[in-house]
């Protein structure tokens, strides 16, 4: 990478290269454009204006900068790791060869089957939030019912939202973990750190209430 240059986007920690040949920026460096003379990448740079660009470069355009790859890297510090990180990376190098290789070969055949939980995770979606979740608000509203029965119909209730919940913390994950950008479906460093915030996030999760009546009745029962 030595005195490589590239046009690149920082936002928020997160990186973006510009990927000549179809205009569409990348998270990946190892597919952006590069080159040697500095002088060359402005002159692609103050091109892009006059070019019919992809949305999303089009929108940051103006952001678009040229720089050293390996400066472009210390910005962000790509290679900071936490001491946990650290262990593990040291693991699983000093691995026995056959674990090394057995662990790889399920973490690749995992990545191949993604797009495939994904569809199946949007299908048991769709199912929660059409046919049950009307089932449950129609015998709600149209149902005669004593108090038992209807703990019953709650508990029930919220066990098919609490499912629902955990089916769409799941596709958020592997959406977040699967970049689609210009019809390429791409796993970058970028993603992955995207999906660890993502996950912390959810381990946070707090409910603001859209309505002060039910907040001010029911909001002390999601701090218990």
């Amino acid at each position: 990478m030595t005195n490589m240059q590239v046009i690149y986007y920082l936002v928020d920690g997160q990186i973006y290269f510009l990927r000549q040949r179809d205009k569409c920026l990348v998270s990946d460096w190892q597919a952006a454009s590069k080159w040697t003379d500095r002088k060359e990448a402005q002159k692609v740079l103050d091109s892009l204006v006059n070019k019919q660009l992809p949305a999303q470069t089009k929108l940051v355009l103006a952001q678009l900068k040229v720089g050293d790859l390996n400066q472009v890297f210390s910005k962000k510090g790509l290679n900071q790791y936490t001491p946990e990180e650290q262990a593990m990376i040291t693991d699983i190098v000093g691995m026995d060869q056959v674990e090394f290789i057995s662990m790889f070969e399920k973490f690749v055949r995992l990545l191949g089957l993604i797009p495939a939980i994904r569809d199946e995770l949007s299908k048991k979606i769709s199912q929660e939030d059409g046919a049950i979740t009307q089932d449950f608000l129609h015998t709600i509203e149209l149902g005669k019912f004593n108090a038992f029965e209807g703990y019953k119909l709650t508990k029930e209730f919220q066990k098919s939202r609490q499912n629902r919940r955990k089916l769409k913390d799941r596709f958020e994950i592997l959406s977040k973990l699967v970049n689609f950008n210009c019809g390429i479906a791409e796993i970058t460093s970028n993603t992955i750190k995207d999906t660890q915030n993502l996950i912390e996030s959810m381990e946070k999760r707090e409910y603001t209430y859209r309505s002060k009546k039910l907040r001010d009745t029911f909001g002390y029962l999601l701090k218990r």
